[in-house]
């Protein structure tokens, strides 16, 4: 796989961030009356942008999880690690991108199926599903693919040691995520390891399997 395919990870962080900085849906902590006068006094096209951009990380993350799985370790390892970078990786990717489709739902409803605007509870409830999904749960599966990527790049020497050392630390954050919500050093690390998979050309050490000797 060619080197240029880290950039995967480092779409996915710029993507993820653009989703992040354009997000303007209403507060949570809004009070009823409050909320109703947020969707008075804002359009949905920015939320709308968000929403965008939040899918296509999605997507990048799917497509990164690939590439991590066959850039730190050889296609013959079959190790509970290398399957936990596909494993894990495609879940969190799964998460992601449904909390990114309960955030959209108000604006898209609204804006191209000129549905009436949610109710206050409606639309807490919404976000809330969403920011649990996306931002609770999610990085749970995210943290068990770093620790997979970060032992396998030790092992194999297709990581940088210090990110390879650093994924550990950073894993067991995002495996307390229901306690606080640590996704954006899900995006550091991703633009951290999508630059190292780009600049390094170091193969993984794994042994490709032996024929079976024929007698003669």
């Amino acid at each position: 796989m060619s080197r240029k395919s880290g950039l995967t990870g480092v779409a996915f962080a710029v993507l993820f961030t653009a989703f992040g900085f354009l997000d303007n849906g209403p507060s949570q902590n809004l009070s009823n009356a409050n909320t109703v006068t947020w969707y008075t006094h804002h359009t949905l096209t920015q939320w709308l942008v968000s929403t965008a951009f939040g899918a296509l990380a999605g997507v990048c993350a799917i497509v990164f999880a690939t590439v991590l799985r066959q850039r730190v370790t050889n296609a013959a390892d079959r190790s509970v690690a290398a399957q936990l970078v596909t494993a894990g990786g495609y879940v969190a990717a799964a998460l992601m991108l449904t909390g990114v489709a309960l955030y959209g739902t108000i604006p898209i409803q609204h804006l191209f199926n000129h549905t009436a605007l949610p109710a206050p509870a409606v639309s807490r409830a919404l976000l809330g599903a969403s920011y649990a999904t996306g931002f609770v749960i999610a990085p749970l599966a995210f943290g068990l693919m770093i620790v997979a990527v970060s032992l396998l790049g030790l092992r194999h020497g297709t990581l940088p040691r210090w990110l390879a050392l650093t994924g550990f630390p950073l894993a067991a954050v995002q495996l307390a995520s229901l306690l606080f919500f640590p996704a954006w050093l899900i995006v550091l690390w991703s633009l951290a390891a999508g630059m190292a998979l780009t600049i390094r050309t170091t193969r993984p050490a794994v042994p490709e399997p032996q024929r079976a000797a024929v007698l003669t």
